[in-house]
């Protein structure tokens, strides 16, 4: 009886790597071998992982990943070429031994493939401290922002540092800055970009809107949010880790609690609850995770009331539950 045989290579690319064995050679049909690699020598911070290529009936393709094993079984049903290479990445390693802020990512070891760029920011202010920059390693310069963006070329790291804020003496305040005029409102609200400029929410009652001003270019850029009315309201602001601005205000005209966000189109609105009174005093914060909570006072009752947004669903005590637009972010 004739039994049919096929001619197996197996290699490691640019000799980067060893195989356990020699497994070139002839086989059966339906035999299967076993193929294990090992990677080459790593230097510190710096590590293989294996991808596979082949050709031919029964032979494995992988990509090069952390997850690829590094030996895999193969069927032999027709003549096979397998290949196995070993690609180098990097460890990126970030640390806030101070304790400060919220880095993102997280504080810890990272590994890239070569020519990778690595991103990360952690809050300009604390609470307590500012961020000055961070001390880099390898393929990242020092730097005096609360940011960082490069590309890998070997190990590297990202020390972030802190500061405790200058006090301010009353004599060296700077001269104030005309953001915009005419307005003789009551409601302002404001928090700190990630760069550190403002970004403003006030209250323009001449033409009965809510309206955004920053800083941006060198020049104050004002946006309107929302027509709420002249009579009275309170509003509340809050900005994510990516400057995106999250607001809630009272609408006067129509008895309207509101929360508004933006995106690349432009300012989007719901109404959260409704009602004589309703979301005077309120306030707001973000999760890690993305969840928003308000809580807001009704004027009339005195009743004080939250709502809370999880996945970008506003549901809030005795309103109706409405969902709120988002964008990818």
């Amino acid at each position: 009886m004739w039994a049919a045989e096929f001619f197996v290579e197996v290699f490691v690319r640019d000799d980067e790597g060893t195989l356990a064995m020699d497994y070139d050679g002839w086989y059966e049909k339906f035999e299967t071998i076993d193929i294990v690699s090992m990677p080459p020598a790593a230097n510190s911070g710096e590590r293989f992982v294996p991808g596979w290529e082949g050709t031919g009936e029964g032979s494995v393709t992988y990509d090069a990943l952390p997850a690829t094993p590094s030996g895999v079984q193969i069927e032999v049903l027709a003549p096979i070429v397998q290949e196995v290479f070993w690609v180098i990445q990097y460890e990126f390693t970030i640390e806030n031994p101070r304790g400060f802020g919220t880095p993102i990512p997280a504080s810890g070891s990272y590994w890239f493939f070569d020519g990778e760029r690595p991103e990360g920011r952690i809050d300009f202010y604390s609470g307590t401290h500012i961020c000055t920059g961070f001390v880099g390693t390898g393929s990242v310069a020092n730097g005096d922002t609360p940011y960082f963006r490069f590309v890998i070329h070997e190990p590297s790291s990202v020390e972030w540092l802190w500061d405790t804020p200058p006090v301010t003496p009353d004599e060296s305040w700077t001269t104030a800055q005309s953001v915009t005029s005419g307005i003789n409102g009551r409601t302002v609200a404001m928090k700190r970009q990630s760069d550190g400029s403002p970004f403003i929410l006030f209250h323009e009652p001449v033409f009965g809107t809510i309206e955004a001003a920053y800083w941006h270019d060198d020049s104050w850029v004002t946006e309107t949010v929302d027509t709420v009315g002249s009579g009275n309201l309170s509003a509340a602001l809050m900005l994510d880790r990516f400057d995106v601005p999250f607001a809630c205000y009272r609408r006067p005209a129509t008895d309207e609690f509101v929360f508004a966000t933006r995106d690349a189109a432009g300012w989007i609105t719901q109404v959260i609850d409704s009602g004589d009174g309703v979301g005077m005093y309120s306030s707001m914060d973000i999760a890690e995770d993305g969840t928003i909570l308000i809580s807001y006072y009704v004027a009339d009752t005195g009743e004080l009331r939250i709502a809370n947004s999880p996945a970008m669903h506003v549901k809030a005590d005795h309103a109706s539950d409405i969902e709120l637009a988002s964008s990818d972010r």
